[in-house]
């Protein structure tokens, strides 16, 4: 079993218990768990503040530096909502800075073909077009949001009518999941799904 060390807000890890085997600091893990919270500063994507964003900076530099560890040593990395938007960034890729109606339960598609409920509660997005290598695992099953904002307030289009809610990024070994697994039933579809896919993937 694999280890998994989180960088903040244990609970988040809760509905992984079965997959991973939880430990006390990064040097003895295999994958460094981000979690939810405040939204990631907008320089990290190149964009300015938007006035609906809300940051921490200090969050920020520690995660980072725990991203920084875990890159030049090798780690997985496992994103939840917040934790998937940073390595969203930190893959090359940006942040939807405001959406609408993504802060209840709503169905998802998943690449292999399941549709199944998510826990939702967030007013950003990942937007991982800018990144080369990128695989989505699941989506929204119908687009949810009649916005998408930037830091310069403008409604910008998606390339697909897809909005994003799992994603993988192979050149840093990290999947994201924007949804709530901790906020389900550990035998939900959707929580076993993810852990089907943290399995494979990291």
């Amino acid at each position: 079993m694999k280890k998994l060390w989180v960088v903040d807000h244990w609970g988040y890890a809760d509905p992984f218990r079965d997959t991973f085997e939880f430990v006390d600091s990064p040097e003895k893990c295999d994958v460094i768990m981000l979690t939810g919270g405040s939204d990631i500063l907008p320089s990290h994507y190149g964009e300015k503040e938007n006035k609906r964003t809300y940051t921490s900076p200090t969050r920020d530099k520690y995660e980072l530096e725990a991203f920084n560890y875990g890159k030049q040593h090798g780690k997985g990395f496992l994103g939840i909502c917040r934790g998937a938007q940073l390595l969203t960034a930190l893959a090359g890729g940006k942040v939807i800075q405001h959406i609408d109606n993504h802060t209840s339960t709503h169905s998802v598609v998943t690449v292999d073909g399941k549709v199944m409920l998510t826990s939702s509660l967030h007013h950003q997005m990942m937007y991982p077009w800018p990144i080369q290598n990128w695989k989505l695992l699941a989506w929204a099953d119908v687009p949810r949001s009649g916005r998408y904002l930037n830091g310069d307030d403008e409604n910008i289009k998606l390339p697909e009518p897809k909005e994003p809610e799992v994603t993988f990024y192979p050149d840093i070994k990290a999947l994201c999941i924007q949804g709530h697994p901790e906020m389900m039933s550990p035998d939900a579809p959707f929580v076993q799904w993810c852990n089907q896919q943290a399995k494979e993937l990291l």
